[in-house]
């Protein structure tokens, strides 16, 4: 019986590695960097892969990047060290696809170590062809690994999971600590937070049904409540994170004087969180409840059915409920911050994934047979479908939204007339994709009076800048005039496309002056 069941085991986990190896590995590399965050990633990973060092990472323009720690860059630069050192697109994208797919089958192994291969595969398939979590699979940013980091550290130190013998609790401990530690590489504190307020929604809801985590439960387990909560393996898990964690802190905020504690620290969290950073958007607090319906799409069609059947069959289902309490009390912690993105809700979705595939079981086993096959049916169809869908998506919009997005082509232009090792200057101009395809040298200022004196030096000098400021460079350059070479019109965004503007620098002469 054991065999049998470890044969199903892995025979779902290949299944679902599949369909989720297939969303999110598809032509992975095929279109351009697109993000800020992109290319943010590629100039730190290849700087990394350059120069080396282990302290706060840094652009092309020799900026250091106070904006996030350094695992998710790392994790780049070994995927192209792996590919002969050179920083592309897949490398990018790489560590964000395979977090995806280990997400995906965390939850899976989860719910089949329960005895629920039904919601186990229910759980997985949803949470992998989720509309915004297959496509923050496919793109170089730390969501998903944060996401991955978060689902470890619960399913691992979930009151129910680390019940057991000795050996298992210490496993458990050590998988979450290993996980907590890996998100605050990733993320910061929040690597912390995230997965805390999880576990203490649990912890603190826990009894509230006749099958929860009662102390009866506990001793039926082997343990008693007093022996459960010793201290040890607290301590011991804090002292892993701690170790892992803070060397890394401490070299950043020495080589930095101090710098990236009050930036990362204090601006990237605490004003980002109370609404005091003015150059970021605010939202309501129920941002996020339109959100997870959009983002959840083709699924959230389902979700009322699926509140129905739960209130109806599974409302003490421990395992629904573990999915419902990691999802809502992540979704209101999150709405307490001013400054909200859609992208970071989703460290929910993995709880919100259990719960639906926990209720829909429910329904599915209150069925008759012919249901039931019916149902299977369905969902390899809908399997399917949506696996189609993407390909045909990325094989047909995604190049053309590519061509809109690409930077490459106007990066090769500048780099005919400016050849390297030649600096290309940024004036005003904060652009991370054509930076990265530029290369280095780079600079980067904002004041006038920098690009005066940067044109009366001799020789030419290359300026990037603005299309809005290429026509007032007369009322604030004398040393020098600048020459337009090339035009650059950026479309993203629609309402407001930008211009790029690169110009040449001739510096006066004294038959001019």
């Amino acid at each position: 019986m054991k065999r049998a069941s470890f044969r199903e085991s892995a025979c779902g986990m290949a299944i679902v590695a599949a369909f989720a190896g297939w969303l999110f590995l598809d032509r992975l590399g095929e279109r351009d960097l697109w993000s800020s965050h992109e290319g943010r990633a590629a100039q730190n990973a290849q700087r990394f892969l350059d120069d080396g060092g282990w302290g706060p990472l840094r652009l092309y323009d020799d900026r250091p990047e106070y904006q996030k720690p350094p695992l998710y860059y790392w994790l780049v630069a070994v995927a192209a060290w792996f590919r002969g050192g050179t920083v592309d697109a897949l490398a990018v994208r790489l560590p964000a696809a395979l977090a995806g797919i280990l997400t995906v089958l965390a939850v899976y192994r989860f719910l089949a170590g329960r005895g629920r291969p039904v919601a186990a595969c229910i759980a997985a398939g949803v949470l992998a062809s989720a509309n915004h979590f297959t496509w923050l699979a496919r793109t170089g940013r730390i969501d998903t690994p944060l996401t991955l980091a978060v689902t470890l550290a619960v399913l691992s130190l979930a009151p129910d999971s680390r019940m057991g013998n000795d050996s298992r609790r210490r496993r458990s401990w050590l998988i979450g600590s290993l996980a907590i530690a890996a998100g605050i590489l990733l993320k910061g504190p929040l690597g912390l937070i995230l997965p805390l307020t999880a576990l203490i929604a649990m912890s603190s809801l826990a009894g509230l049904c006749e099958a929860g985590f009662t102390e009866a439960s506990y001793r039926r387990a082997g343990l008693t409540e007093a022996s459960y909560r010793r201290i040890r393996p607290i301590v011991g898990g804090l002292a892993i994170v701690a170790s892992l964690t803070l060397p890394w802190f401490i070299v950043a905020h020495v080589q930095s004087g101090g710098e990236f504690t009050r930036v990362f620290f204090w601006y990237h969290h605490v004003q980002r969180a109370t609404g005091g950073a003015e150059t970021l958007a605010t939202h309501p607090w129920w941002f996020y409840a339109p959100r997870l319906l959009v983002d959840w799409l083709p699924w959230s069609i389902g979700f009322p059915a699926a509140v129905w059947i739960w209130i109806r069959n599974s409302s003490c289902d421990r395992d629904a409920r573990l999915g419902l309490v990691w999802a809502g009390s992540l979704v209101l912690l999150l709405s307490c911050s001013r400054f909200k993105r859609a992208d970071y809700l989703l460290p929910a979705y993995p709880g919100v994934a259990i719960w639906l595939g926990c209720a829909l079981e429910q329904a599915y086993f209150r069925t008759t047979l012919s249901r039931q096959r019916a149902w299977l049916a369905s969902g390899v169809v809908m399997a399917v479908v949506i696996a189609v869908a993407w390909g045909v998506f990325e094989r047909t919009i995604v190049p053309r939204l590519d061509a809109e997005r690409e930077k490459h082509s106007f990066a090769a232009a500048i780099r005919t007339v400016a050849p390297r090792p030649t600096q290309i200057l940024f004036f005003r101009v904060e652009d991370h994709l054509l930076a990265f395809h530029l290369g280095r040298p780079i600079n980067t200022f904002m004041e006038w009076e920098n690009l005066d004196i940067w044109t009366g030096r001799p020789g030419p000098h290359f300026v990037l800048m603005p299309a809005e400021w290429a026509s007032q460079w007369q009322d604030h350059v004398t040393a020098g005039t600048l020459e337009e070479l090339l035009r650059y019109e950026d479309r993203t965004d629609r309402c407001r496309p930008r211009g790029l503007v690169l110009m040449r620098t001739h510096p006066a002469t004294s038959a001019d002056e």
